[in-house]
């Protein structure tokens, strides 16, 4: 199924967006797009669809319960001895303070919310991938 990269680009802005970065276009939270452009549209799909099959290390998801009963997840943007930052969708981010930390653990489930076939049509799917795999415009 052929897509359209411009229906495409409102597909990535509402679904994509929060947490992906592209064509100058969304939140740095997982990994920048751009560069798997060249991949083929089965490996988008399986990518997209089943998010957690393949999760490179340094996007693990943390889940972190705080001594005020808490539960916060999201990567770890950065750590000192005395607190840990966490960065969500959207690219909120929160410090917690170590000594708030009641446990931290890696997820072997992706920030990435599964389902998404469910939300995205077939059609829209196609414009996404399209939208996706297309080179940014260059401008004169």
């Amino acid at each position: 199924m052929n897509g359209s990269a411009h229906s495409g680009a409102k597909v990535f802005a509402a679904a994509c967006a929060p947490c992906h970065r592209l064509n100058d276009q969304g939140h740095e939270v997982g990994p920048d797009l751009s560069v798997y452009r060249n991949k083929g549209v089965a490996d988008w799909l399986e990518a997209i669809l089943d998010p957690n099959a393949i999760i490179e290390p340094r996007f693990v998801n943390y889940a972190i319960a705080t001594r005020d009963d808490r539960e916060l997840s999201g990567l770890i943007h950065s750590e000192t001895a005395s607190a840990v930052t966490l960065i969500q969708g959207q690219g909120l981010s929160e410090t917690i303070q170590r000594d708030n930390i009641r446990e931290i653990r890696a997820s072997t489930i992706s920030l990435m919310p599964e389902g998404l076939e469910t939300a995205i049509p077939p059609t829209a799917m196609a414009d996404l991938i399209a939208y996706l795999k297309t080179p940014p415009q260059q401008e004169d």
